[in-house]
């Protein structure tokens, strides 16, 4: 899911399936001794903050990982 751009953390982009907003984690890109890390966490109150965690919070990293132009060398 793309949206448009909006005001918010610099260096974090949250990340969706669909059109569905309740689903969602923040991705925070931290540049560090010369190398990019990735935080992902989950987003979203009580119930779907908790299916977001076992959901999307962790399928996002496998996503990542699968692209020859992200993953770590």
């Amino acid at each position: 899911m793309v949206t448009a751009l909006r005001d918010g953390q610099p260096n974090q982009i949250v990340v969706g399936t669909r059109d569905n907003l309740q689903v969602k984690a923040r991705v925070t890109i931290i540049p560090q001794d010369g190398q990019t890390k990735l935080r992902i966490r989950p987003s979203g109150i009580t119930l779907t903050l908790v299916s977001n965690t076992f959901g999307i919070a962790r399928t996002v990293p496998k996503v990542l990982a699968s692209s020859p132009r992200l993953s770590a060398r």
